[in-house]
């Protein structure tokens, strides 16, 4: 093992070890993400007052004002400006969690879209899933079809006991092209790569890059870097804060 890998290891060990159920994920997110993201329980709301109700929510922490639903309650109104994204997390995920995370998803698209309507383009906000387990009648590569076959699929989909499952839009494709040309990367397989990489830019066939089961810790540090990675692509819609407040509580 490389002076790099075992440092790789007391760092994913150090920050992860106790984080063994995606139930604790949110909080780990909570204290650790980048100060500019932040990640709440709450409602997103467009201008037409359109809101969805997600388990949590990523913000932005710079640009977002901070407006609770109650002083008792750290749950947070979050207009659809300054939203990245949702984050559902399951103790497994099966028929009816599945079903729900879908829900879900549409939801949301519902409410982005809903604040421009005028656009030709579908927008499409960050969508995450976490879960510690997959139903015994489902395999990860029954998920990719069931998930390939929906029209927006989720960016990120990690079953801490099973593996991960990326998307595959231009900045992941050169992080996997550049994870895979890693010498000796155990992770990453190089041909494996170049041929998703051409069946994605050739084909604009939507792909999912799969990663092997590995330790729960290990599981939950890559999840928290690959969202990072999906979090600084993911663009806010246009900021008019005072716009907002306006047609939201007129």
């Amino acid at each position: 093992m490389s002076d790099f890998d075992q440092i790789f290891e007391v760092a994913a060990l150090s920050s992860f070890e106790d984080y063994q159920s995606a139930a604790n994920l949110p909080q780990f997110l909570q204290q650790n993400l980048p100060l500019q993201y932040g990640i709440t329980e709450g409602i997103l709301v467009n201008r037409k007052k359109e809101f969805s109700n997600p388990q949590f929510l990523f913000y932005s922490t710079l640009n977002c004002p901070v407006l609770r639903l109650s002083k008792k309650s750290s749950a947070k109104v979050i207009p659809v400006n300054y939203a990245y994204g949702n984050l559902s997390f399951f103790k497994e995920l099966n028929q009816e969690t599945l079903n729900q995370a879908l829900a879900k998803k549409e939801e949301a698209i519902t409410v982005f879209n809903g604040q421009c309507a005028d656009k030709q383009e579908t927008i499409k906000p960050l969508n995450i899933w976490i879960a510690d387990n997959l139903a015994s009648f489902l395999s990860i590569n029954d998920l990719e079809d069931r998930l390939l076959a929906e029209t927006h699929p989720p960016d990120l989909v990690a079953i801490i006991n099973k593996g991960l499952l990326v998307t595959l839009n231009d900045h992941t494709i050169q992080q996997i092209f550049a994870l895979s040309e890693k010498e000796n990367s155990q992770s990453f397989d190089k041909k494996i790569a170049q041929d998703l990489i051409g069946i994605a830019q050739k084909t604009m066939q939507r792909k999912y890059f799969k990663m092997a089961a590995s330790a729960p810790y290990k599981n939950f540090f890559y999840t928290y870097i690959l969202l990072l990675e999906l979090l600084k692509t993911q663009p806010l819609l246009s900021d008019d804060l005072s716009a907002e407040m306006v047609s939201i509580w007129s």
